[in-house]
């Protein structure tokens, strides 16, 4: 018996393949969609005001944002791909869903 556990063999795994990517707390592509839309907001009006709704969207954004990566670190993409997904899958004949 102690012959079979001295022959297991352990492969390390590195740490980045199997942690999350994440910008300031949140996930990748949430944060980055946040940055642009801040970025667009304030190139839209360029003053004050702009730059204080940016500022508002972006902080807001990234705080919800790193909420829901406390939940869950892919959430985003679950919803994205539960969204593409249909309502009603008919009866068919056949494997392939229409």
């Amino acid at each position: 018996m102690e012959e079979s556990q001295s022959k297991i063999i352990k492969i390390p795994i590195h740490q980045s393949l199997v942690e999350p990517v994440m910008i300031t707390g949140a996930e990748r592509e949430l944060a980055i969609t946040l940055a642009t839309m801040a970025c667009m907001v304030y190139m839209a009006g360029k003053d004050l005001v702009s730059l204080g709704l940016s500022l508002g969207i972006w902080f807001v954004g990234i705080f919800f944002a790193r909420l829901m990566a406390k939940v869950d670190s892919q959430l985003v993409k679950t919803l994205i791909r539960h969204l593409k997904h249909q309502d009603y899958y008919p009866a068919t004949e056949n494997l392939e869903a229409e």
